[in-house]
């Protein structure tokens, strides 16, 4: 439990964790990796495994080396919460250009980020807990039906995690840009803001 606290405090302060499951299956079932394995609520330590999408991406399977369930803190809790693909992904996070093929639920988990970046767009105002659990409520089942420890709750499907988080319903004003010519000591400047509202009406801004 040494990053509970952590972890409370990032997402109290409104920021979404996602663990990667580890690339440890081989060891067999309860090979989550810490934190990922905690068991407090499947909303707090929000763990992604990885599937093989290359020859079958309606029904991929998931990879032999994806870590799975359930969480060795217990011997019950099903994990991972759900998979994304993460076998041979191109990127371009290589020094020198190189656009080699990635492996690994350290490349499963950064398209859930993607994904939660989506949602917040949607939604600025939504809690971390509402865009987790929109997350699970949009995954497309895999495997047998219901929560198990290789699919999680399924496979990744941001259209249903939009359509499944609530909408926004308060004003979310942010800038989006901002211009001025620098003044010397002494000197006035004008100032200009572009205001941009993600939410609802906003009335004397």
């Amino acid at each position: 439990n040494i990053f509970w606290n952590a972890i409370d405090n990032i997402e109290a302060a409104g920021a979404v964790m996602i663990f990667a499951a580890g690339n440890e299956g081989q060891c067999g079932a309860a090979s989550i990796r810490n934190p990922a394995n905690r068991i407090t609520s499947e909303l707090n330590a929000f763990c992604v495994g990885m599937v093989d999408a290359r020859t079958d991406i309606i029904n991929p399977p998931v990879d032999a080396l994806s870590s799975f369930g359930p969480s060795d803190c217990n011997g019950s809790t099903v994990k991972p919460e759900l998979v994304a693909p993460g076998v041979n992904l191109l990127t371009t996070t290589v020094p020198g250009g190189l656009t080699p093929q990635a492996y690994g639920t350290s490349f499963s988990t950064p398209l859930v980020a993607a994904a939660v970046a989506l949602l917040r767009e949607y939604n600025p105002n939504a809690t971390a807990d509402q865009i987790k659990q929109a997350l699970l409520t949009g995954a497309r089942d895999l495997g047998t039906a219901g929560p198990d420890n290789q699919y999680g709750h399924g496979i990744l499907n941001v259209v249903a995690a939009l359509r499944a988080l609530p909408a926004n319903t308060q004003p979310s004003i942010a800038v989006r840009e901002s211009y001025y010519t620098r003044p010397t000591p002494g000197q006035s400047a004008q100032v200009v803001l572009n205001l941009k509202n993600s939410g609802t009406a906003a009335t004397n801004v």
